[in-house]
């Protein structure tokens, strides 16, 4: 996997089974559940033990002349599938997922160096953060810090801080 990452060869990515159990807790069905579906029918990515990565290449036809500006465009979804389904588990949600890994990398940075090329977002209504990053140049290095630092000395002790604080009890974290 880590070669495909590496040269941008993403495969079709189904949609999480606890992303439909949270959609199903919070009533999403009929046309809205449709819609949902549809939203995220045709996403590309990567599997990994602890879920998914979406990637997603901006199409430079959409607009021109940002691109002709600011270059190309990737934004990685990180869906941490094993912790949202623990979440709910523990009858939190994605939502409190998403904030809490973004204080944590926040935090994280602070202590280390997060690269100046790699913004960091909030996740989307499936993902629990998201990395974007402009510019051809920037995009082969982003692939390799992912493989080379993120995924080794980043994403670990997330998860470790993110399962400790989902044991704690829902008043106290």
């Amino acid at each position: 996997m880590n070669k495909k990452l590496l040269s941008g060869q993403a495969i079709p990515i189904a949609i999480a089974h606890c992303a439909r159990r949270e959609w199903r807790m919070n009533g999403v069905m009929g046309a809205r559940l449709l819609d949902c579906e549809q939203q995220h029918e045709n996403e590309v990515g990567y599997e990994f033990d602890w879920g998914q990565l979406i990637e997603d290449v901006a199409d430079p036809s959409d607009n021109p002349l940002e691109f002709a500006e600011l270059g190309n465009l990737v934004s990685w979804s990180f869906r941490l599938n094993e912790l949202h389904a623990e979440f709910l588990d523990a009858g939190g949600y994605l939502e409190e997922l998403s904030d809490t890994s973004m204080r944590l990398l926040e935090e994280m940075a602070e202590q280390r160096t997060w690269p100046h090329y790699i913004q960091l977002w909030d996740g989307d209504d499936l993902s629990t953060f998201e990395m974007v990053v402009f510019g051809d140049r920037n995009i082969v290095r982003a692939r390799n810090w992912i493989l080379k630092r993120f995924f080794r000395e980043w994403l670990p002790p997330l998860i470790s801080a993110l399962r400790e604080l989902n044991a704690l009890p829902r008043r106290m974290r």
